[in-house]
Parts: C-alpha cells; structure tokens; sequence
C-alpha cells in the first residue's frame, strides 16, 4: 500500500513569484509553562489579551462552538481598548471576567462599552471599565440570569474627575446611565464600585442591588419593576436622588410585563405575563444602606406633578434601617410651577408603606428647607422607630416656595374598595385599612411643625417625641399646612358619612345625569356608620 503521508498546515505563506509578501501562523500557540496566562490555569473558555489565545474580545466570542453550554472569557491583565461596541444577542452561559484593576477596559468615545439583547446567563466579573456615554456604559434588555460583581465601572465625561456633587459638574456636563436594564429578569448587581448619573438604572422583575459603592450619581428603578432588593449600598457625593423609584414622562399603563415565549397575536402583539394598570413599582425592600451627601433628596418617587396620568404607584415598599445623611442641598420634588419640596425622604402615590428605624438627619444641608420625611397621595402607610433630626432651616422667608416638615404626609387615604357594596361577598376584600400610623418616632426640626398631616381616613398617631424649636411660614399652593399648629398640624376627615353620596353623584354627573341632589338623602350602605364624621381624630 506504500507509505501514509500526514500533514498538518503550520502557516499560509503568499508568493507572488518573487518574494513572500505575506504569513498567516495558523498555529495555537502554547506558551512556557512559567508564563502561562490566566486562560490556561482556572475555568476560562478563551483568554484575550496579550499571550492569549485571541488578541480581542470580539474574536473570542466569534470563536464559541456552537454546541459549548457556557462560554467563560478571561481578559488577561493590561489595557482593553474598544474600537466599537461589543454587542452581543442572544447569548447563553457567558461570562466575562477580568483581574480587576489590573484589567482596564476604555469604551469607545461616546458609545457603550456592551450591549447583551435577548439573552439568558450573562456575568460580568472583576472588570475595570472606563466609559464616556451619554446613552450608558453597559445595556441589558430583554435578558434573563444577569450578574455584575465585583466590578469597577465609570461613566463620566472626563477621564480625572468623577465629582459630579458641585461646580465641577457644569465643567463636566451630563453623562448618561451607568447601567441600564430594560424588561429583564433575575438581574444581581453586587460587590461593585459604580460611578454614573444614575450609576443603574433598571426596569427589571427580581432585581437585586447589595455590597455596591455608588457615587456620581445613584440609584434608578424604573417601572414596570417588580420584587425589588437595594440592601447594604453606600450612596454618596453626587448629583441627583439616592435612590429613586419612577421616571418622569412613563404613564401608569406602560406597567406591562411582555412574555418572551409567548406565542404572537394578531398584529404582532405578544402574550401578556402580568399586568397592573396602576402599579409601577411592586415588592420593594431598602434597607441598611447610607445616603449622604446627595445633591437630590435621599429617596424620592416621582419628581414632577404636573400631569398625573404620567404617574405610576409604588405599591408594598418597605425602607428600613437606612441611614440618610446631608442630602437635598437643592429640593427636587415639583409640586407646582414655584413650589417644591425634597429631604431625607419624599414619596408620591404610595400604597402600603413600610418606613421604620431609620435615621434621617440634616438633610437640606443647612441650605434650604427640606422635610425629613413627605409622603403625598398615599394609603396604608407605617412610620415606626425613625430618628428624624435637624433637617432644613430655621429661616423665615415671607413667601417661602419650599415645604419643611419633620414628617409632613398630605392626601393620604384609608382604604375606600368596595364603597357601594359591589365586591360584597369577594374572598380577601381590601376594607379598612388605615391612611396612616405613626408610632415610637423621634423628630427634632429646626423650624415648622415637627408633624403634619391632612387625611381622610383612620390615623394613629402614639409614643413619639415631637419637638419644633421655631415656627415657619410655609407656602399655601399647592398644599397648606397651614401655622395654627405651630408643632404638631392634624387635619383627619375621618370617612365622612356623605361620601358614598358625593362620588356617586359624581359619577352620575361625569355620565350626564343630573337629577341627583344630596338633601335628605339617606345612608343606604351602613359599613359607614362605625368610622368618624370628620369631628372625631
């Protein structure tokens, strides 16, 4: 049979006839064994960089079998430079990881450093990345099983500064997002060191946010969002709120979760996963983090008011052993064309709240009036155990524009489901819960009153230490709290006995009836006999 030849093609070499003008080394090169990299010695698929086994990431990634369940790429130590975006679709069981601050990732100038669509199991681990987008560093949508950890990224406009608190930020401009998530789920974010405006900002379902240092700029999540976790975080030095829940300009109805795999409708619409016309933002703990030194409030919801069918309800928030510390030196909450309010806390359209043992002090940043806590539209709500102190100024201006309270709580409701009767009979029917409680506080304000509240509903006011040391003038539009109470101001409707009357008249009205009156009408519905007629508190 003669002899078997083997061969084994070792490089390309290009002859035009005279000389070779080019080699193509075909060969996987393998390093000495005292110089192995990274790739070669953990759990790395590929290793990037210089000595490994591809010279950029975009080429390992091209580099994945098509039959490989997980794909881990090492970038070895050095400096990363992006020429474009890594944009990524699809993908499943990746993982990115580095050697921290040994490997430096530059973004392009301008543009995102990743992109990751449609895809499940994405982890980015120990990176060092420098970005400079107005659009965001890193973009997840429609993405499932994400993880950032221990990662240092930063997203300003300059490459020396990252102060974005004062007069530096006019020189350095506005940059965008850190981290932006979009309709995703299982999203962890944890052990980070983060700088951005905001440093995440996320509309996921079952996101986690603990261990990480933010400054520049905090933390977003923007509705739809549900099961919500921001635990153990320092949030300090920077522009804008602590943490946020909402966005301007998103209506209540985009509160929609759209199923991946569900199957298309006429039209092109896919199969709805759940759906709240009201809620935004559900399920939602903050607790043991600190806040300082924000140029926002420390926690705030929505920041303007002018058109309610642009609000969603954040709805079962707990916030709880937080500490919340020199925030709001510029109150960021729009009541009206010239009022505002902001401060350690400031929550709008809020359902079943949870506020308890924190410590909430000298926000306002002696520089404007600030409340320690102000919760507007709101039901179901407990502030229990809070150490409010020394928040705003003791100022008196003759026409002040911004509201200062240590607790100021205005529109908020006991639970009026079920008004005429029409759910009678409904298993687990949501009657009766209060407007508010508020138990074993202690508040100290420089100036105004210590509390204030304008309810219609069950209040529960016990075991506090109230304490004003001077009265303020307040503004009168678009809420009054009003002077009378120079401490503590309590104006409780009860549940008025002429109320089932009153909005059924203005349902008749809105529909084109008129012949409703009021006078010697009689209570039909006797569940309101038992609650207070407005006289009683």
């Amino acid at each position: 049979f003669g002899i078997l030849h083997h061969y084994c093609k070792i490089a390309i070499i290009t002859f035009d006839g005279e000389e070779i003008t080019d080699v193509d080394d075909c060969r996987d090169k393998f390093p000495p064994l005292t110089e192995l990299p990274v790739g070669g010695q953990c759990c790395c698929s590929v290793s990037v960089g210089q000595g490994g086994d591809h010279p950029d990431l975009s080429s390992a990634l091209a580099a994945r079998p098509v039959d490989a369940d997980e794909w881990r790429i090492c970038l070895l130590a050095g400096e990363h430079k992006f020429d474009d975006t890594v944009t990524v679709d699809g993908a499943q069981g990746l993982t990115i990881s580095g050697c921290n601050r040994q490997t430096r990732v530059i973004a392009p100038q301008g543009k995102p450093a990743f992109i990751f669509t449609n895809g499940t199991g994405i982890q980015l681990d120990s990176l060092w990345l420098e970005a400079s987008s107005p659009d965001g560093a890193i973009l997840f949508s429609e993405t499932e099983a994400i993880v950032i950890e221990n990662c240092i990224l930063t997203n300003i406009l300059t490459k020396t500064s990252t102060d974005l608190a004062g007069a530096a930020k006019q020189k350095l401009g506005n940059p965008g997002p850190l981290i932006v998530i979009k309709n995703c789920e299982q999203v962890e974010i944890r052990g980070n060191d983060l700088v951005g405006l905001p440093a995440v900002m996320a509309s996921a379902r079952d996101i986690s946010i603990v261990h990480n240092r933010v400054r520049g700029g905090g933390l977003q999540i923007v509705p739809p969002s549900l099961i919500v976790q921001i635990e153990d975080n320092l949030i300090f030095e920077g522009a804008g709120p602590g943490i946020r829940l909402g966005a301007d300009n998103i209506a209540a109805d985009s509160a929609t979760w759209t199923s991946k795999e569900g199957s298309a409708k006429p039209g092109g619409e896919t199969d709805v996963k759940a759906r709240s016309a009201l809620a935004g933002i559900q399920l939602t703990t903050i607790r043991f983090n600190l806040i300082a030194g924000m140029a926002g409030s420390g926690i705030v919801t929505q920041t303007a008011l002018k058109d309610l069918a642009q609000m969603s309800d954040v709805e079962f928030l707990t916030i709880s052993a937080n500490q919340i510390i020199s925030c709001c030196n510029q109150p960021d909450v729009l009541l009206s064309d010239r009022t505002r309010v902001g401060g350690g806390i400031a929550l709008v359209a809020i359902f079943n709240v949870q506020i308890t043992d924190n410590f909430i002090a000298a926000n306002g940043q002696e520089k404007t009036p600030a409340c320690g806590i102000f919760l507007l539209d709101g039901s179901d709500i407990a502030i229990d155990g809070n150490v409010i102190v020394e928040n705003g100024v003791d100022d008196n201006k003759e026409e002040p524009e911004v509201y200062q309270a240590g607790i100021a709580a205005h529109y908020v409701f006991g639970n009026l489901i079920d008004i005429f009767g029409t759910s009678a009979g409904r298993k687990g029917g949501l009657i009766g819960y209060p407007a508010i409680r508020i138990r074993g506080n202690e508040v100290i304000c420089p100036a105004a009153q210590a509390l204030t509240i304008g309810a219609l509903g069950s209040v529960a006011i016990d075991g506090n230490t109230l304490v004003s040391r001077e009265s303020q003038k307040q503004p009168v539009d678009p809420l009054n709290f009003g002077e009378k109470g120079r401490c503590v101001a309590v104006l409780d409707l009860g549940l008025p006995l002429w109320l089932p009357e009153l909005i059924l008249l203005l349902q008749m009205m809105a529909s084109g009836t008129t012949t409703v009156h009021l006078e010697g009408s009689d209570m039909e519905n006797s569940y309101f006999a038992s609650f207070p007629d407005g006289r009683v508190l």
